[in-house]
């Protein structure tokens, strides 16, 4: 036992995401509840569709606490919801899988005990523990990413992306955690060495499984994980709150929204597969909308629901279209539970609205919007109203470029006119690309809910 290091005690928060993890979870609760530093376990079951939420009702050890993602949401947001609901001096991530050995708790703890230490990361590199031999590209990979995150924030971390990641509470909780996937472990190094804490690393233990043993984390992973090191460096992240103050004092620009020259073709394009018969269109903003889907559709078009909606009974519609509101108002709730007696039981509910919290400019303020959002973000939205998630993506890819430039230039960004047709066209054919300026939701009315 180190000098600095008392007695154990249990002082840990753990944080546990859980998604398809049938097989392996029983024994890594177990090994997480047999060591003397647990305080409570926070397991996060992120929309698990094998026999986990099963397994999870059956435990009944009192330092156990559940949380029900309402769909697959990603590691990112799972570690964001067991963060605020954590409760002991100190938290810390642990996968639901055996590549890390809960026994390494000491290791972590002590500099945080010891009073040494903010943030301690389980570096699988830097070690004289056991670890299993992992495959040559990817430990390059790994160290590829380290080396490019020191460079961002000039640490010298030897394993940024280690799941073992403990805090004290004061700290983690003070960080806005953005991303929801994998994106995650770059985007904390990074808000970490912005926040000037003290960071120290211990060397841990690592038994590394496949892909074909369920390794969940891909290339695509590591596109964003570039992506997030430049994002959230602490040089970038100085010069987006310098944008912002100086939007707070920039007089207000011409109020067209930037996603406006994506025609309402397109919009009707992409959407068309999800709607029924009759459809309700909540938003004027669009009202073009409404002749692309007329010849498909029977399509209502109001702004008030307080008003008698063409004597139709209630629920009188197999769907509803919400584009463009919610990010206008106060509280979505108010709109979603207005909206919700409208549909009939099964009927499908659309929700678009801007998308990127960090694209929001004094562009988007000025023609009344009032946030954006990240999809998974108005995904639980819509979830808490009563509906069931069946698709989250972002689409509109041009929009998301001149939201961008927008944001930069500080006024409105226009295609240029010989462009427009072209964007136009190319969105009809590729109307969900997975990225894009628009948040899209696609969800279906709950048995259970409020009326």
């Amino acid at each position: 036992m180190s000098e600095y290091m008392p007695e154990p005690y249990p002082c840990f928060s753990v944080i546990m995401p859980v998604f398809n993890e049938e097989r392996t979870l029983a024994t890594i609760i177990k090994r997480v509840l047999d060591s003397p530093y647990v305080a409570e376990l926070l397991i996060v079951d992120d929309g698990s569709s094998d026999d986990t939420r099963e397994l999870l009702a059956g435990i009944a050890d009192p330092r156990v606490r559940k949380f029900e993602q309402p769909f697959n949401m990603g590691k990112g947001a799972a570690v964001r919801r067991g963060v605020a609901e954590a409760n002991a001096p100190y938290v810390i991530i642990q996968d639901a899988d055996l590549e890390y050995d809960p026994a390494d708790y000491a290791l972590l703890a002590e500099p945080l005990i010891g009073e040494r230490a903010d943030v301690v990361y389980g570096s699988r590199f830097h070690t004289a523990r056991p670890r299993r031999v992992l495959r040559f590209w990817h430990s390059m990979a790994n160290r590829f990413l380290t080396s490019m995150s020191n460079a961002f924030t000039n640490l010298h971390l030897t394993d940024m992306e280690t799941c073992y990641k403990a805090f004290r509470r004061e700290v983690i909780q003070q960080i806005t955690i953005e991303e929801d996937r994998f994106g995650l472990e770059p985007e904390l190094t990074a808000k970490v060495a912005a926040g000037g804490w003290r960071l120290y690393e211990v060397g841990i233990s690592y038994d590394g499984r496949t892909a074909h043993e369920g390794k969940k984390i891909g290339w695509r992973d590591g596109v964003r994980a570039i992506y997030c090191i430049i994002r959230y460096s602490p040089g970038v992240s100085r010069r987006t709150d310098t944008f912002k103050r100086q939007e707070a004092q920039a007089p207000p620009a011409v109020a067209r929204s930037v996603e406006r020259v994506t025609n309402d073709g397109w919009m009707a394009s992409s959407l068309d597969r999800y709607l029924g018969e009759s459809v309700l269109q909540v938003g004027t903003a669009h009202t073009g909308l409404a002749l692309e889907m007329a010849d498909r559709h029977g399509v209502t078009v109001v702004d008030d629901l307080t008003r008698p909606i063409e004597r139709r009974p209630v629920p009188g519609f197999d769907s509803a279209v919400i584009i463009d509101v919610l990010d206008r108002v106060e509280d979505e709730s108010i709109v979603l539970s207005e909206v919700r007696p409208h549909i009939k039981r099964g009927g499908i509910l659309v929700v678009l609205s801007a998308a990127h919290p960090h694209l929001y400019s004094s562009v988007d303020e000025s023609i009344g919007r009032l946030r954006r959002y990240g999809k998974n973000q108005l995904g639980r939205i819509v979830a808490d109203a009563g509906f069931t998630i069946l698709k989250v993506a972002y689409v509109d890819p041009v929009g998301a470029g001149l939201a961008g430039v927008a944001r930069l230039a500080d006024r409105p960004a226009h295609l240029p006119k010989p462009l427009t047709g072209l964007a136009s066209w190319v969105g009809e054919r590729w109307p969900q690309p997975g990225f894009g300026g628009m948040a899209l939701v696609v969800a279906v009315k709950s048995e259970e809910g409020p009326e």
